[in-house]
């Protein structure tokens, strides 16, 4: 993104959903992390509607993580999610996919250690 806010015309040369798609087509299983790249500090949720309600501190992430996800599921690629435990949109919500969604403090490495995370991608890993 340029500091204006609007899109860099290189970046939408560089990544297109089409290149995701072809791309997630060959692949035997996709990996998705929630990283946050969205903070909203406060908000109001669906306004102007029976399910109004105000959100604040809630963290999203890019919408890239979706699409690839959807193209995923599309194609019946295996998928590992993974995000940070603040990430709660789309497909990091548990009921979304069907998917165990796992969430860890991704800024500590120490979650690749966690005997959870090693046991769902040695079961993800043999779905290859």
């Amino acid at each position: 993104m340029r500091h204006n806010n609007t899109p860099c015309d290189s970046c939408h040369k560089r990544i297109t959903v089409k290149k995701i798609n072809d791309e997630i087509k060959k692949s035997d299983g996709a990996i998705i992390f929630g990283i946050p790249q969205i903070k909203i500090n406060d908000a109001m949720y669906k306004p102007k509607t029976p399910n109004e309600s105000l959100i604040s501190d809630v963290c999203l992430s890019t919408p890239w993580n979706q699409i690839e996800a959807a193209i995923a599921y599309a194609h019946d690629i295996p998928m590992m999610i993974i995000c940070d435990n603040g990430i709660q949109d789309g497909f990091f919500e548990n009921s979304t996919s069907g998917n165990f969604v796992q969430r860890y403090n991704l800024k500590s490495s120490s979650w690749t250690e966690n005997e959870q995370f090693l046991q769902i991608a040695d079961e993800w890993l043999k779905k290859l």
